[in-house]
């Protein structure tokens, strides 16, 4: 394969603005203005790692977004691809918040490479080798701070929209067919790069949505980055930031592309109202809801897989046929009052769903094995009705209490 050194622009000066916003523009065309960078050449150093039936390359170049830490102004990505072929959609892929090796991502990639995709991860910003010395993997990209939050978003983005133009350039890769693939925080930034990269023609999201203001305020995750949120800023710059890193503010631009949403019912970490919020603005995609929290899907990832690799290859005309279906484990851990005054804790699965806010429960205790009919109440907050045996008798009970599924 002849190697990328080199991209020239095809669409000129005209995309030289990087952040200066006009202000006679549209606020949404504003907005966009903050993930523009100046398309053209850029100095990609690729290296030819194995040989056989699937080729992985390693790309770097030099961020268009300059964060003054030498590591993280470095943008890294990883290219498989499937020897002997030609005119190959290609799929970028992002990985979760503080990944540390993206090994399901990679596998992922592999996946999409025997199908037939080029596929590209593409290591978000702080992350991994692009963590400065001293600092975990992504540790610095989500932080109380939030004009350096902005500015990760942003550099992840044009970073994104980079690789792209890398993919676009390559003999093998039929540039009019691109999609994206992003898991947690990986599906929020997706979510905002298909808003604003036309070339993106498709995506599959994975335990994303948008709404920012509600997962600062529903999201275990966040708890910590939320205390002093915005110190020393302007209540509008506050707002300002994040609306520029919601996914919601740039969804008008990615309606009518083919998009896939997968999502946990009982997800803490992104609220469900954060993924109605997304799946709304963007004109009510596919969903495929799982019985699960945020990492109750990792034990079917694989199945995941298959379906995102399999939706994109039936929106880019290499496949036909029915989307497989996940069968995940609904696995729940509870911490329930019972009427009768038990306090006890439950494992249990989840039989089946009732209505758009109840399940069915299977549990069981040291008490013995428990029927649940629960209502969600808020949160981590559930109620309803149970059956259980205790002392040979089958007994009934209100129930009320906490409960987290995974």
């Amino acid at each position: 394969m002849r190697k990328v050194i080199l991209l020239q622009s095809r669409y000129g000066l005209a995309c030289a603005l990087m952040l200066a916003i006009a202000s006679a523009a549209p606020a949404a065309e504003k907005d966009a203005d903050f993930y523009s960078y100046p398309v053209g050449a850029r100095d990609f150093k690729v290296k030819q790692d194995g040989k056989g039936a699937m080729t992985r390359l390693d790309v770097r170049w030099p961020s268009w977004v300059r964060t003054g830490y030498p590591e993280n102004d470095q943008a890294r990505g990883i290219v498989f691809f499937r020897a002997g072929t030609t005119r190959q959609p290609a799929v970028v892929v992002l990985h979760s918040w503080r990944s540390k090796h993206a090994r399901s991502e990679i596998g992922l990639c592999r996946s999409l490479a025997e199908r037939g995709f080029v596929s590209m991860l593409v290591i978000l910003p702080y992350h991994m080798g692009r963590a400065p010395a001293g600092n975990d993997s992504g540790d610095m990209m989500i932080t109380r701070d939030l004009e350096r939050t902005a500015r990760a978003f942003r550099q992840a983005v044009v970073d994104i929209r980079t690789a792209v133009d890398f993919l676009s350039a390559m003999d093998r890769v039929d540039p009019e067919r691109v999609a994206i693939v992003g898991i947690s925080l990986g599906a929020v930034v997706a979510g905002i790069a298909m808003g604003v990269e036309p070339r993106l023609k498709a995506g599959v999201l994975i335990l994303g949505g948008g709404d920012i203001k509600t997962m600062l305020r529903e999201s275990p995750l966040l708890f910590s980055v939320k205390r002093r949120l915005g110190d020393g800023l302007p209540s509008g710059r506050t707002e300002e930031l994040l609306r520029l890193m919601d996914p919601v503010t740039f969804a008008e631009g990615a309606r009518g592309r083919s998009i896939l949403m997968v999502n946990g019912r009982h997800d803490l970490f992104m609220p469900t109202a954060s993924t109605n919020a997304l799946w709304e603005a963007l004109g009510r995609p596919a969903i495929v809801w799982l019985p699960t929290g945020h990492y109750g899907p990792a034990l079917v990832s694989q199945g995941i897989f298959d379906l995102a690799s399999k939706f994109l290859a039936k929106a880019f005309g290499l496949e036909e046929g029915p989307l497989p279906q996940i069968n995940a484990p609904g696995l729940k851990v509870s911490l329930l009052v019972l009427s009768d005054g038990l306090l006890r804790p439950w494992v249990g699965v989840e039989l089946t769903r009732l209505g758009q806010s109840g399940s069915l429960d299977l549990a069981v205790s040291n008490v013995g094995l428990s029927v649940q009919a629960l209502r969600t109440l808020g949160p981590g907050l559930v109620g309803g009705v149970c059956v259980y045996r205790r002392e040979s008798r089958f007994r009934g009970a209100a129930i009320f209490g906490l409960q987290v599924a995974f």
